[in-house]
């Protein structure tokens, strides 16, 4: 990526939020970029499967207790730990994909050739990449403190009093490895993540920023009008060509994410509600963080990029000064301007099965919702049959 991440000021201030990311993947050995010597690059990639395949240990070995040794009372945090290597392993996937294909410096030229430079709403915009920044460090520093507290909490056995199952869950060398594992891949998760929506937050205010010049669309002169309405047609031309490149290198990760993520953060949410000792409580609540941090990187910043494109079509129909006085030339334009805003699947999708959007948040939410209190409702019931047989 080279030059791309020194220059990457000049295209939408996004170098805020992307110049110190790098240095994660470099802390851990896996950054690296196409132009670097072979052994950097064998290296790296070294460095990526190791830590996959520990990933894929933990994975395989949680997934078989589980299986193995079914118990209410530790399926939700067995679950938790499937999903959550799970999320590692494919960020861990992407990132290296990511670099190896140079796809940021595809979407960073495409923000250039699409002449995405634009200073409208400049204060409001490094302010959101600010933010963003200041909640990727918070996140990524809540890692290793997640870890290291569930690390001392399980240590002095306050989450052993319960079955062999847990005990096999948490016992210490399982443990000392999750750790590390959740280190490495944990740091690479945030990078994926704030990578992400930091792009598509770029987009989302070039979209504002095109909606503002078209509330700001009054030449009196229908020839000025029309050089007008050609001049936006371009350039949401070039802004649609850029939402689907961005698209084309998320999709499919913005897929497996919101996949593994749902169930994670909704199995988390049954523990912490479920718990009754203090320290299992401190030990939820951090994980409860950060997955709810995951899923609002990965759905709110597609979502309001996908109202701003909405709104287009209802700034330009509400603009008289286009419609009125009838001018033939500017008519045509301006309604085969509105054929191109009409573009059902522009939009950061779910690998082409869904655009992440309002709706498809609130039917999320639903869901969980709905899943969540049927799985309290069956830990109360079955914590009443233990209590009635115990009774008998």
């Amino acid at each position: 990526m080279g030059r791309i991440w020194r220059d990457g000021h000049i295209l939408l201030k996004l170098k805020l939020s992307l110049n110190t990311i790098p240095f994660g993947l470099r802390f851990i050995g896996v950054r690296y970029r196409p132009t670097d010597a072979k052994l950097c690059r064998a290296r790296a990639t070294l460095f990526c499967f190791s830590y996959i395949a520990l990933g894929m240990f933990l994975l395989i070995h949680d997934f078989g207790t589980l299986m193995k040794d079914f118990e209410v009372s530790v399926t939700s945090t067995g679950i938790k730990l499937v999903m959550w290597n799970s999320q590692t392993i494919i960020c861990q996937l992407f990132i290296h994909v990511w670099q190896r294909t140079d796809a940021f410096k595809a979407i960073l030229d495409r923000f250039q050739e699409a002449e995405m430079v634009s200073t409208t709403f400049r204060k409001q915009r490094n302010r959101s990449q600010q933010v963003a920044k200041f909640f990727y460090t918070l996140m990524a520093s809540l890692v290793p403190f997640y870890i290291v507290s569930s690390a001392a909490i399980r240590s002095y056995g306050y989450l052993m009093s319960y079955s062999g199952t847990r005990t096999e869950l948490f016992n210490v060398h399982i443990n000392i490895a999750r750790a590390f594992a959740n280190y490495l891949n944990g740091t690479t998760l945030m990078v994926a993540v704030h990578f992400f929506s930091t792009f598509v937050r770029g987009l989302y205010w070039e979209a504002k920023a095109f909606n503002q010049d078209l509330k700001e669309l009054k030449p009196s002169d229908p020839s000025k009008m029309c050089m007008e309405l050609e001049r936006l047609l371009i350039k949401h031309t070039q802004l649609a060509r850029t939402v689907r490149c961005v698209d084309k290198v998320f999709s499919q990760f913005a897929f497996l994410m919101l996949c593994a993520n749902v169930p994670t953060l909704m199995f988390r949410l049954i523990r912490l509600m479920t718990r009754n000792h203090w320290a299992e409580i401190l030990d939820a609540i951090p994980s409860v963080t950060i997955f709810v941090y995951i899923y609002l990187g990965l759905t709110v910043a597609p979502t309001q990029m996908r109202s701003e494109l909405a709104k287009s079509t209802i700034i330009l129909c509400g603009n008289k000064d286009i419609w009125a006085p009838y001018d033939a030339e500017v008519n045509r334009l301006a309604r085969t301007l509105t054929l191109h805003f009409d573009q059902p699947d522009l939009g950061i999708s779910l690998w082409g099965f869904a655009i992440v959007s309002k709706p498809l948040i609130l039917t999320t939410f639903s869901v969980m919702l709905t899943l969540l209190a049927f799985f309290l409702e069956f830990k109360n019931s079955n914590n009443a049959m233990r209590s009635t047989n115990f009774g008998a």
